[in-house]
């Protein structure tokens, strides 16, 4: 973050006095703000501001140690986090300047001892990979317990089940049977861990649980991760596994309080957002999975797989507006979408005019529906289903010649579709279906021609007479299959409707 024009605005001249407020109230903000990117924007500029006047070496090491500390949270700067980091503890080390020299202001410059700065900096060495050179460092501070997690990267169990052991002989603790149920995996060790606790130590029980849930038996994994979260109810990945294993154990009342917990702690997290919609719909609550959705939307804007979820449950809700938005959104994200089920089931509330959940008659969205047809034929042109929905939409609440226009249309290019496939007239099902649409087609043609509109009736007359054709073709091959009565029925009355074309044709040639 940075001002357009840095002449607009002249920072005076701080003196150390005033650097040391700056490094406070860039810890002040540290303690009082939640995690966040704006938060160490705002450290950021504290820090800045010392940095570029260096008049104290304890503030200036002060100062330089929070941008490590800024800079290594993120992935781009840490290696220069790191790198910094090794010059302060360097900078300890050095004899070169006198005591008094380092010791102005050492008392309100917050600046910490030396072996806080190793233990950083051996941190970021784990966190850049150089586990090794983090280790040796946390060996010469015996901070045992990052040692141990060091040795467990390295997957060297035998190593830290060593240096455990060794701790264990000069002071048991509840954390350091935990450590060795880690090193030689014996879930003996974390009971004793949790009974030497007075059952307080909610690691030990999440660690008995993850070691079920790692073998996939989630149901008696259940009950070790509800101790844990008893015990302490501030551990998201406790409470994450236990309602995946609920999930697994059918356990759908347990699953959603615990997904709703998971909420409380990560309220960002679209990913526990959906699935906790899910276990609402398993439970039969559609209302409360289709807000639940609302809120994984709204972390997850651009994940076509929650806005196809919320599309399904607000059809299932009757939010046919939101139906329609989730489906131009899909068609944004991926291209091009076809879901005629969907699309069938809003076709028919309009043409129905059916009541949405509001109450609200279907009919005013079928501008909407139309224009989402138009979406979708734009970049779909070969589905046949597509087209005949398309036509059902625009001529269900209209007799003007325009609209009965477009019917023709639609219904032309559906007919198209079914008609190219490969020996349509050989399956009995898709048989009927071009039948069934060129008596349609057929229809408005004669519908256009009552209204004055005969341009159509040539073309239309062609394509029911190839039909006809191609039918009788495959009826004649076959003589010793009867066709189903069905089709026959379909075919004698498209016969009919091309009878009556051709006279209306020969009725306006005379005339």
């Amino acid at each position: 973050m940075s001002l357009a024009d840095p002449s607009v605005v002249q920072l005076p001249s701080l003196n150390p006095i005033e650097q040391a407020l700056h490094i406070g109230l860039c810890l002040l903000t540290a303690k009082n703000s939640p995690s966040s990117e704006l938060k160490d924007e705002e450290m950021m500029q504290f820090v800045a501001n010392v940095l570029s006047e260096p008049k104290c070496w304890s503030v200036q090491m002060t100062a330089l140690l929070l941008r490590s500390r800024l800079e290594g949270n993120h992935r781009r700067t840490v290696e220069r986090a790191m790198m910094q980091m090794q010059v302060l503890v360097d900078q300890y080390r050095r004899d070169d300047a006198s005591a008094k020299f380092r010791l102005q202001l050492i008392y309100i410059s917050c600046l910490p001892a030396s072996w806080v700065l190793e233990a950083e900096l051996a941190q970021l060495f784990c966190k850049m990979g150089a586990i090794n050179s983090g280790l040796d460092i946390f060996l010469d501070l015996c901070m045992w317990d990052e040692v141990i997690e060091c040795y467990h990267s390295l997957h060297r169990k035998e190593k830290a089940e060593a240096v455990i052991r060794d701790q264990l002989a000069i002071k048991e603790t509840p954390v350091l049977w935990c450590h060795l149920g880690d090193a030689t995996d014996n879930p003996q060790y974390y009971l004793k861990a949790w009974e030497m606790s007075g059952r307080r130590l909610a690691r030990a029980q999440k660690s008995l649980g993850m070691r079920l849930f790692q073998k996939k038996k989630y149901e008696e994994s259940i009950p070790h991760f509800e101790k844990c979260v008893e015990v302490n109810s501030l551990q998201l990945e406790a409470w994450s596994c236990l309602a995946f294993a609920s999930m697994q154990a059918e356990k759908w009342e347990l699953a959603a309080n615990a997904y709703r917990r998971c909420t409380y702690l990560e309220s960002e997290n679209h990913e526990v957002w959906n699935n906790l919609a899910n276990v609402y719909l398993k439970l039969k609550d559609k209302d409360r999975a289709w807000r639940t959705l609302q809120e994984a939307i709204r972390c997850s804007y651009e994940d076509w797989r929650i806005w196809e979820n919320y599309l399904l449950v607000s059809l299932d809700c009757r939010a046919f507006s939101e139906v329609i938005k989730a489906y131009h959104r899909l068609i944004d994200l991926k291209g091009k979408h076809v879901d005629t089920e969907v699309l069938s089931l809003l076709v028919k509330s309009v043409t129905k005019n059916a009541a949405d959940y509001q109450g609200k008659p279907m009919s005013v969205l079928q501008p909407k529906l139309a224009e989402l047809f138009g979406r979708i034929t734009a970049s779909v042109t070969n589905n046949g289903d597509v087209w005949k929905l398309y036509a059902d939409l625009i001529s269900s609440n209209s007799d003007r010649v325009d609209d009965l226009k477009k019917t023709l249309q639609f219904l032309n290019r559906a007919h198209r579709c079914f008609s190219q496939t490969t020996n349509w007239e050989r399956d009995n099902s898709c048989c009927e279906t071009v039948l069934d649409l060129s008596s349609r087609l057929a229809e408005a043609c004669l519908k256009l021609a009552s209204l004055g509109s005969m341009e159509s009736l040539s073309s239309v007359k062609l394509a029911l007479n190839s039909t006809i054709v191609r039918i009788k073709r495959y009826e004649s091959q076959t003589a010793l299959e009867p066709i189903p009565e069905s089709t026959e029925k379909l075919l004698t009355g498209l016969e009919s409707k091309l009878e009556q074309i051709t006279d209306v044709l020969k009725s306006a040639s005379t005339n």
